[in-house]
């Protein structure tokens, strides 16, 4: 048996060596009665009750100053619940945050990067930079051009939004290894959406990025869900694709300009594919496209999907 909360640590013995009933394998100190999953959260830089955050405040949170989040840090480092920062100048106050176990929104910030969330390392619920969608982090209606600053973050329980501001990657989140939802970038000027996961939970979602130029996922190697284009390099004309994994959801090709197939590796198994409302003329990008699980879905305007020898299940 290993403990959960410390894989590399065999706890097979079953020993409690605090003596506070729970064993080795079923909390996070067994050094510590003080410490188990039923204990009370203490503002003492520990993980009182085995949540996974440090010295949270118990419940949702909204800062629209600083002052407030200068009195939230003199005593807590995490939020247990939600977070909502509203129209702060700068994000460079809240170097004490660690965690949020539910969703961060951040909204009307004037800096153009996350500098202040260098501390930062898990998020339970998702991570939306821009709009309205709930269980996301939100950005919305701010002046970022970078995640500069997103430095730590490692995890995104739920999805992981960019979206309404001038970001132009996701350089600033190179540690981010864990997405449990999708990544999705929408009205950005990306050029090179370059993934930094090793496992993402709801697919690769691209949108209204005109300046796109390439798409990579060096690290991936493991993901479920959809890789979808629609209305990206409208304006660079073209873009590449180098997609090391199979893709068990739907492959979307939507709204794309007649020569947007640049060099496009792709796997040869997809779990659906659909193309609509495309000036795309040429599809040779798609060559090593040999099986597509379930529907294919040419819609008006589709072009150039003669003469490939694909397997599949209903056209539409």
């Amino acid at each position: 048996f290993t403990n959960v909360w410390n894989p590399e640590f065999d706890c097979s013995d079953g020993l409690d060596n605090d003596g506070d009933g729970f064993s080795a394998c079923e909390e996070c100190n067994d050094s510590d009665s003080t410490v188990s999953a039923l204990g009370t959260e203490s503002q003492n830089g520990r993980d009182d009750d085995c949540d996974g955050l440090v010295d949270e405040y118990g419940g949702d949170v909204v800062w629209t100053t600083e002052a407030e989040i200068a009195m939230f840090c003199q005593s807590f480092a995490s939020v247990e619940g939600d977070l909502d920062i509203v129209g702060l100048a700068s994000l460079r106050g809240l170097t004490c945050l660690r965690g949020v176990g539910g969703d961060l929104r951040i909204a009307g910030v004037g800096s153009t990067d996350v500098h202040g969330l260098e501390r930062l390392t898990d998020v339970g619920g998702s991570v939306y930079f821009g709009g309205d969608l709930g269980g996301a982090v939100w950005l919305d209606g701010s002046a970022f051009t970078s995640l500069d600053g997103l430095d730590r973050l490692a995890r995104v329980g739920g999805d992981f939004w960019a979206a309404h501001n001038q970001i132009t990657g996701l350089d600033g989140a190179l540690r981010l290894d864990t997405v449990g939802g999708g990544i999705i970038l929408y009205d950005l000027p990306v050029t090179d959406a370059v993934l930094p996961v090793s496992s993402l939970g709801a697919g690769f979602w691209l949108e209204r990025l005109p300046a796109l130029v390439s798409v990579s996922a060096p690290r991936l190697t493991a993901m479920q869900g959809s890789l979808w284009f629609e209305r990206v390099a409208t304006d660079s004309g073209s873009f590449d694709v180098d997609w090391p994994l199979p893709i068990s959801g739907t492959l979307g090709l939507v709204e794309l300009p007649a020569g947007a197939a640049g060099s496009w590796s792709l796997p040869e198994s997809v779990g659906g594919l659909w193309v609509s409302e495309t000036e795309l003329t040429d599809v040779a990008g798609l060559a090593d496209l040999r099986t597509v699980a379930g529907d294919c879905v040419l819609a008006a305007g589709a072009h150039g999907h003669r003469g490939i020898g694909w397997n599949y299940g209903d056209w539409w």
